[in-house]
């Protein structure tokens, strides 16, 4: 399976800066947890479809080797800071995509 996150460049973390900075909170936070699905369905080497957003991330099969993994390609991805306590109050796709919403602070760019 090739990566879908293989490597973050600064163009492409520009874009899907430029394109939350746009969309209405909601919408963003939705993108968000789109877009951390997949790169956590890479990081499990399996289909984002079948992962529910809703549900507990070890329910989804990430342990605490894989979720440093996820954790790194999502600090990359975003250029925010994450730690594995941040993951583990999440607890689920979607609470992390808020936390993740709130720690890029779009309201606030120049």
């Amino acid at each position: 399976m090739v990566p879908v996150f293989p490597a973050v460049s600064p163009d492409a973390r520009d874009e899907l800066l430029g394109t939350l900075a746009d969309l209405p909170e909601d919408r963003a936070v939705d993108k968000i947890t789109d877009t951390i699905t997949r790169l956590l369905a890479d990081v499990l080497q399996t289909d984002p479809a079948g992962l529910d957003p809703s549900l507990n991330v070890t329910d989804l099969g990430l342990d605490s080797l894989l979720g440093v993994q996820f954790l790194t390609q999502a600090r990359e991805l975003f250029d925010i800071r994450l730690g594995p306590a941040d993951l583990a109050t999440g607890r689920t796709l979607s609470h992390f995509a808020r936390l993740i919403h709130q720690r890029l602070d779009l309201g606030t760019g120049a």
